[in-house]
């Protein structure tokens, strides 16, 4: 389960609920926006913004536009700069914004939307994602005949591609590949890892029943990275299916929110693969991993730094991989001196 603990009551005053969440140090209180929302809601609608406005303005008009039946949408905003909150609210008052005051990462606000929710299937949104069909009407039926499982979509990338839709649970060699390049060159057949059975499906948009959610316990919130995986893992360790329901589909800008802190999204992309082998108790993925990414680190940083002279991008990188050394070097040697 989720150290965090969350609290939902509700406050007499006009403005909506409030939010306690507790920590370990400390009670913060968000103010949930609630928005005349049906009753009748059969599909909470979840989804985490940060500093991406336009995009979600987009996702949340594809909902309207594709999800049959009724509906509620839970926007969770990470502390966006953007005045996310203050701009939409008034356009979508059938919405539920909750406005964090810092970023709580994704998964422990897809957590806040899932317990503001009262719905009994959740889908999972992210908000540079659309739906671009009614299709989803299909994946629902699926769940009507098999309640314990998870499902995703067919993802296209904007210009009608396919974009990676199953991810192959990681080991220690999809780390190697990756620190030396190769996954640009040696792509996993999606077809393929499907076949294998041995897949997680992508968290920009995930169908899954609120007692599986529950069962599970939810996103696992030590995770800044790799939570969409690590869901999924522990769905087939208990028996859930995981389903690729390719008759489904919805389009993906990667990367809307994460390209613009390199820092912070370097860092926990790879320092997720270790906690997510750590708490798997992967021991010989965890042990070979870390000489692997700090190759990758090590090859990164001399790259950019050739680099620095012809685009600023270059610039930004190469100070995003020196910031992800010190927090690599922090994660093995001061939070994570004691193992398994």
């Amino acid at each position: 389960m989720c150290p965090t603990t969350l609290f939902c009551f509700w406050d007499l005053q006009p403005k909506g609920i409030l939010f306690l969440r507790k920590s370990s140090s400390r009670f913060k209180i968000k103010t949930i926006f609630t928005k005349n929302l049906s009753i009748s809601s059969s599909l909470s609608i979840i989804i985490v913004s940060y500093n991406c406005k336009e995009f979600l303005a987009e996702a949340i008009d594809s909902v309207y536009k594709f999800v049959p039946g009724s509906f509620e949408i839970i926007v969770v905003d990470n502390a966006s700069t953007d005045n996310t909150v203050d701009e939409l609210s008034p356009k979508y008052q059938e919405v539920k914004f909750i406005a964090n005051n810092y970023n709580a990462g994704f998964s422990a606000a897809n957590n806040q939307g899932v317990a503001a929710s009262k719905e009994q299937t959740l889908l999972f949104l992210n908000p540079d994602a659309k739906l671009i069909s009614s299709d989803l009407s299909k994946a629902l039926l699926v769940l009507e005949t098999s309640s314990q499982a998870l499902i995703g979509p067919k993802i296209l990338n904007p210009d009608g591609s396919l974009q990676e839709s199953v991810i192959k649970i990681p080991g220690a060699w999809a780390v190697f590949k990756e620190a030396l390049f190769l996954t640009y060159f040696f792509k996993d057949d999606m077809a393929f890892v499907v076949k294998e059975n041995d897949f997680a499906l992508s968290g920009a948009c995930l169908l899954i029943p609120r007692a599986v959610f529950k069962q599970l316990g939810g996103f696992d919130e030590n995770l800044f990275w790799m939570d969409d995986v690590d869901l999924c893992y522990r769905a087939r360790q208990n028996e859930t299916k995981v389903v690729y329901f390719k008759d489904w589909s919805v389009t993906h800008e990667i990367g809307v929110s994460s390209r613009k802190n390199y820092s912070s999204v370097i860092a926990n992309q790879l320092i997720s693969k270790l906690k997510f082998f750590r708490k798997n108790n992967k021991k010989s993925d965890y042990f070979l991993s870390i000489p692997f990414i700090q190759l990758h680190i090590f090859l990164r940083i001399i790259l950019f730094l050739f680099l620095l002279p012809f685009k600023e991008v270059f610039r930004k990188k190469w100070m995003a991989y020196l910031y992800t050394q010190r927090v690599f070097w922090r994660y093995l040697f001061v939070k994570e001196s004691k193992l398994f």
